[in-house]
């Protein structure tokens, strides 16, 4: 048997001296058991409580959702891989053991060889496995800005999720209000009716009123339960599973001047993306430039002789390269890998001009927001409010017109709603800039 001969004795060292190399690899990590009916467990929902936390606004909704909201979580797994690849890039290419055996000898053939064994090395060019490794590290990076840029755009998501949330149920608790009050003027009306002082039309009136109010009540309380919904979907959540009321907000002042921010766009996650992937193309053409090069690859052999004494075994250091004459295949590689490059940074800069849009477009919401929220809360709210009860008086002493009741009601009721809208406009326009920025505004 081959074993029992000087080379077959080589031939087992080498193949348990690459045994014991690979064995501390060869282990797969145990995956996570899997569920009843197949599916795995998720790794957010072993980490946190399923209770949201209570209070805090959406600052605290959001800080909760980063450990649980599964499309975070499987980003976090392509950096991880996209770390690991780093080292597998830097690493040195493995050998080859070759061996073979002479199947057919003449009678001349005594003092020629039966069998034969090696071990071939690739030999990179200097400088290429730090190629190869400033390519992997360059798409490691891509994927950590990656991951930083879905964490701040779901932190914007469950901001616009929770404070939509919030304005339904503002304004279902407005609704009812208001027709708290077209209520009692309907019992006025009634009432007014009954003792000849008033018209039958304004008991219908109020009547009709009452109705259209009753209906905008029940679709904002259904619409409720969309935005509910739309909220548990980013906490990774059942639809309907409850959270605690939202809180008051109001609107913060601006963190800090227009120029200022405009001038922290460019440190912003969602730009760091294509830049890193730019800079990974132009070490990859790099990399496409040294397919033109030979490959080298070098061996050591060793050939069992028959009859002859193990001392008399010939070994051979061998030499090997690897010849690019096909032009067109090389060629071809290193027109993609410069396409690539250009393709990348021209994603750079399309990428900073939407940013760019973006922002301006956020800052005119949030100014917009602003102005609207002033307007409404300091002058617009406060008045309606004084002319509902001026008219409601003189609607009782019957110096004023019942539609001119109906009309003040509305009027309080569409500014109230408006002011409501302006704040939560405004307190999403501040969380959309602190995503395109990557940043939380002080």
């Amino acid at each position: 048997m081959i074993h029992e001969t000087p080379l077959g004795r080589l031939s087992a060292c080498v193949l348990a001296l690459a045994g014991c190399a690979a064995g501390p690899d060869a282990p797969d990590r145990a995956e996570p058991a899997a569920a009843p009916g197949g599916a795995a467990p998720s790794e957010a929902a072993q980490a946190v409580t399923p209770d949201a936390p209570a209070g805090g606004g959406w600052e605290a909704l959001a800080a909760w959702a980063e450990g649980r909201n599964p499309a975070l979580m499987a980003e976090r797994r392509r950096r991880d891989a996209a770390r690991s690849r780093v080292t597998a890039a830097r690493a040195f290419p493995d050998p080859e053991l070759q061996q073979g055996l002479y199947l057919e000898r003449g009678p001349a053939d005594m003092d020629r060889a039966r069998a034969r064994i090696g071990v071939m090395q690739p030999v990179p060019w200097l400088g290429t496995r730090g190629l190869r490794g400033r390519v992997a590290q360059g798409e490691a990076e891509a994927a950590l800005a990656r991951l930083e840029a879905a964490r701040w755009q779901l932190r914007g998501r469950v901001a616009a999720a929770w404070l939509e949330l919030r304005y339904v149920e503002r304004a279902a608790g407005i609704t009812d209000e208001a027709l708290g009050l077209v209520a009692d003027a309907e019992r006025v009306a009634r009432a007014r009716y009954r003792a000849a002082a008033a018209g039958h039309p304004d008991v219908l009136r109020a009547q009709v009123e009452l109705a259209r109010l009753e209906n905008a009540l029940a679709s904002t309380r259904d619409r409720r339960r969309s935005a509910l919904a739309a909220l548990n979907a980013l906490l990774d959540r059942d639809p309907a599973a409850e959270l605690f009321p939202a809180g008051e907000v109001r609107p913060r002042p601006p963190a800090a001047d227009e120029v200022a921010l405009r001038a922290l766009l460019y440190a912003s996650p969602e730009l760091a993306v294509p830049r890193w992937e730019a800079q990974a193309a132009r070490e990859e053409a790099g990399l496409a430039r040294r397919e033109a090069w030979p490959e080298a690859t070098v061996g050591l052999e060793r050939m069992d002789m028959v009859e002859a004494d193990s001392r008399e075994d010939p070994l051979a250091l061998t030499l090997s390269l690897r010849l690019p004459l096909w032009e067109g295949r090389t060629g071809a590689l290193r027109r993609e890998a410069r396409s690539r490059y250009r393709a990348a940074r021209a994603e750079v800069a399309a990428r900073r001009r939407e940013l760019e849009a973006a922002l301006e477009a956020s800052l005119y919401e949030r100014r917009d927001a602003e102005r609207r929220a002033d307007l409404y809360g300091r002058t617009l709210v406060p008045k309606a409010e004084e002319s509902l009860a001026a008219v409601r008086r003189a609607y009782e002493t019957g110096t004023a017109a019942f539609t001119d009741l109906v009309d003040a009601e509305r009027l309080l009721l569409e500014f109230r709603l408006a002011w409501e809208r302006a704040v939560a406009d405004h307190e999403t326009g501040r969380a959309e800039i602190e995503r395109i920025l990557g940043r939380v505004l002080e």
